[in-house]
């Protein structure tokens, strides 16, 4: 039997190693700073301002972008309400031997809702006639959902006889009321975009005849259309001469055009009636 020789506790058989240059360096920094090692974490002040000025260019180049994005999207949906109307109109007309909606409806409701019975083939088209009578992007949205009323202003020449003093239709302001009337459906406005402070069922028409009144300046010409019309609707940048964006017109054809207001500003400087239609008597 092999003995074992006598083993004497273990030990900690690894090498001191002396405190050397860079220790001591360490340790003596330490004793400066009252036991604590210092490190230089962070940014510098030159570095936090290029990253503020970096964010900020950021910001000011996709702002705009997505203002012009929201503004585009509610045009689309605009146009998109309107041709509706538009289509709606022309069955309207079909099933009543011709005659377009009047204005002002005799039940306090505008004249959008003389198109109820003609929206499509939708199951609920009380439900789609609320939906696309408003223009989310029109500023009285709220109050003419509130009033029955609509953002969709209906062409006067097309519903309202005008008369003169004796209570007579007045000659030198026609009426085409009627969709054999017209000549040329493709030109005709139906309906624009509303601005008419009466949100109810008495603001649902423009006074068009009154736009190009005879001795008025451009000035009260562009000012009466802007009482009844909002032809900066669709803008990202307002300006207080409104000539600034565009705005959506529906015609009797049920197409719908976007308008830039400045060309709508030439039609009046130029003598143009754009809104009054073309009669077949005059073809």
């Amino acid at each position: 039997m092999v003995s074992e020789k006598f083993k004497g506790p273990k030990t900690d058989r690894r090498p001191i190693v002396r405190p050397g240059g860079a220790e001591r360096r360490v340790q003596a920094e330490s004793g400066r700073s009252g036991g604590r090692v210092r490190h230089a974490v962070g940014f510098t002040l030159v570095e936090l301002l290029v990253v503020i000025g970096i964010i900020a260019v950021l910001i000011s180049i996709l702002l705009p972008a997505l203002s012009r994005v929201r503004v585009q999207a509610q045009q689309l949906t605009s146009a998109s309400n309107m041709r509706q109307l538009g289509l709606a109109v022309r069955m309207y007309c079909e099933a009543n031997r011709g005659f377009f909606p009047t204005t002002q409806a005799h039940d306090g409701r505008s004249w959008v809702f003389q198109l109820t019975p003609y929206m499509s083939r939708s199951s609920d088209q009380q439900a789609l006639i609320e939906k696309i009578r408003i223009n989310e992007a029109d500023p009285r949205a709220e109050q003419r959902r509130l009033a029955n009323g609509t953002s969709y202003i209906l062409n006067s020449y097309l519903c309202v006889k005008v008369l003169d003093s004796f209570g007579e239709p007045d000659p030198n302001i026609p009426v085409f009321n009627n969709w054999n009337l017209i000549r040329q459906h493709a030109t005709t406005c139906v309906a624009f975009d509303s601005d008419s402070e009466s949100v109810n069922e008495g603001g649902d028409h423009t006074h068009s005849w009154e736009w190009l009144r005879a001795g008025g300046t451009i000035t009260e010409h562009w000012s009466a259309l802007l009482s009844d019309v909002a032809p900066d609707r669709f803008t990202t940048k307002p300006r207080p001469d409104r000539l600034s964006g565009r705005s959506n017109i529906l015609y009797l054809d049920a197409h719908v055009e976007s308008v830039d207001a400045r060309q709508m500003w030439r039609w009046l400087a130029q003598g143009i009636d754009f809104a009054r239609p073309r009669s077949r008597a005059n073809s």
